[in-house]
């Protein structure tokens, strides 16, 4: 007898894949949250220490997707964030996206 399969459901996992343009990638625990939302601490020219709410985008690992909010070229602070409050001027050390999610120092 033949089946017919007119009536048979199917259930699929499909991975839904979201493209963002611009987005950047960084340690998670760079983050800080206030009544205002998710933030990173970036530095300005002059290493003053400014505050910037940020859209997040998926994480990955120790690593968290920022869709918007800062840009590639903004420093963001990884370590000391207790230290650092917002027009606090610092003596910025750069570390490496590997350093700062071991928690290495520089």
């Amino acid at each position: 007898r033949p089946r017919d399969w007119s009536s048979d459901v199917c259930s699929s996992d499909l991975p839904m894949g979201r493209t963002y343009e611009n987005a950047l990638m960084v340690p998670t625990l760079a983050l800080g949250e206030d009544q205002g939302g998710r933030f990173l601490l970036v530095l300005s020219p002059d290493n003053l220490v400014q505050r910037r709410y940020v859209q997040l985008g998926e994480a990955q690992g120790a690593m968290q997707m920022i869709v918007s909010g800062i840009t590639a070229d903004d420093r963001v602070v990884v370590g000391g964030l207790w230290r650092a409050a917002p027009g606090t001027r610092v003596n910025p050390h750069m570390i490496s996206t590997e350093q700062a999610i071991s928690g290495q120092r520089p």
